[in-house]
């Protein structure tokens, strides 16, 4: 897309503007060479700013599976941690047990967050566009 919007722009201008707007937006290359920089149409970008999405998402899924291994947790513990301030509407006391929170106990075992397979584990899995998914309440 980018040369044909120089295209149209180089017709719609009298030769001199438009050699003082090429002389503005290019480059020296050389004594006697300019290059002009072309400003890409964005339809690759969004892609490409998918795919960093993307791949931040599970670096930060590894990195956290990592670090609930050391810590021997499950990921539903460490939500809760980090999401403390819904303490105070539930208090911990009432909280039953056999809720199905302990992943390691109810998941099949290529599930489960200690398997040592390098996919990731359900807590941090990406569904849906990968989108992180925020803590059930």
């Amino acid at each position: 897309g980018g040369a044909k919007i120089i295209m149209s722009l180089e017709r719609s201008l009298s030769p001199d503007k438009a050699r003082g707007f090429l002389e503005k937006y290019s480059m020296k290359l050389g004594p006697n060479e300019r290059g002009v920089m072309k400003i890409k149409a964005k339809d690759k970008t969004r892609a490409r700013q998918r795919k960093g999405a993307l791949a931040n998402w599970k670096k930060t899924g590894k990195t956290i599976i990592k670090y609930l291994k050391k810590r021997k947790m499950t990921g539903d513990d460490l939500r809760r941690e980090m999401w403390v301030h819904d303490v105070a509407e539930t208090p911990k006391a009432k909280r039953k047990k056999g809720l199905g929170y302990d992943l390691s106990t109810t998941l099949p075992p290529e599930m489960r967050p200690d398997a040592r397979a390098t996919g990731i584990g359900t807590d941090t899995q990406t569904v849906g566009g990968g989108r992180p998914k925020p803590p059930r309440r």
